[in-house]
């Protein structure tokens, strides 16, 4: 059995009518010892609250409170802030007076991604993500908690930097980490399991590999719960056309490897050297 990681959770819940204080399960965070967002989620606006948002004007307030809640968590994700907890309660400063946090319960697991998808189905309802189910973060997932466990989070790698391919592309995108392997700027990314954002990350892994810096490495993960079939053909696309590309699959003894790999190199990175370099890196590009 896997090393048991500690962590607590809480639910993420949304009352459309203080008056009549109905409230709705929406998402859940769950943190790490250290009151760390390891991970969160929440629904998609479309996809609840239909039977208790009836007004036009409740449902746009619904989708606003949503696409204000993932801009203020992935924030403190992106950032590993400290949650203030006070008798048990998360704090998180910022809240909407509609939403509300509930107390943390702990727990202690070899398997987080398993206890946070159990966690989710429970408290929320899996059929409200449909085909945005958490399968698309499992690999996300695993390698966050590993790089949170190794505390890589703070001292080696930038997590979630919007970078430039090249300095004819107009836009900077995000990604998931960044280091630095023997001083040149490298990207991780996780593959997505859902089709439309597999087609999407497709489309911006191709754009990285066409124009990106030609010393960095580019890392990329994958799991096999869905889409497999489409994730080889991706990755067998990308490596044939740049051998920068290094892949891994978190299901199988891969992600021994890469864990390997991680201590071995991106264990030498520096995170103010990472940020230092991204900023250079956007100017210059």
């Amino acid at each position: 059995m896997g090393k048991r990681t500690i962590y607590e959770y809480a639910i993420i819940s949304y009352v459309p009518n203080l008056i009549r204080y109905e409230k709705i399960n929406i998402g859940a965070l769950l943190l790490n010892k250290n009151q760390q967002i390891v991970t969160y989620s929440l629904i998609p606006s479309w996809s609840k609250g239909k039977g208790i948002i009836t007004k036009q004007n409740e449902k746009d307030l619904f989708k606003e409170t949503l696409s204000y809640l993932n801009f203020l968590f992935k924030g403190l994700y992106n950032n590993q802030s400290n949650i203030n907890v006070f008798h048990n309660s998360p704090i998180v400063d910022g809240l909407p007076k509609n939403v509300r946090i509930s107390s943390l319960t702990q727990g202690a697991s070899a398997n987080i991604d398993l206890v946070f998808n159990s966690i989710i189905d429970t408290y929320v309802g899996n059929e409200y993500f449909k085909t945005q189910s958490k399968s698309e973060s499992i690999a996300k997932l695993k390698v966050n908690n590993f790089f949170v466990q190794n505390n890589f989070v703070n001292n080696k790698i930038v997590r979630g930097p919007k970078i430039k391919p090249s300095n004819s592309t107009i836009y900077r995108y995000e990604v998931d980490y960044a280091f630095l392997d023997s001083s040149n700027l490298s990207l991780i990314n996780t593959m997505p399991s859902n089709s439309e954002t597999l087609q999407n990350w497709y489309e911006k892994m191709s754009l990285f590999s066409n124009r990106f810096a030609k010393d960095g490495k580019l890392i990329i993960l994958h799991d096999q719960k869905e889409l497999a079939e489409e994730k080889i053909n991706i990755i067998t696309d990308l490596k044939q056309h740049d051998d920068r590309v290094i892949t891994f699959n978190t299901d199988n003894k891969e992600f021994s490897r890469f864990k390997d790999y991680s201590k071995e190199i991106i264990g030498s990175s520096n995170k103010e050297e990472v940020l230092q370099a991204i900023e250079k890196y956007n100017k210059t590009a």
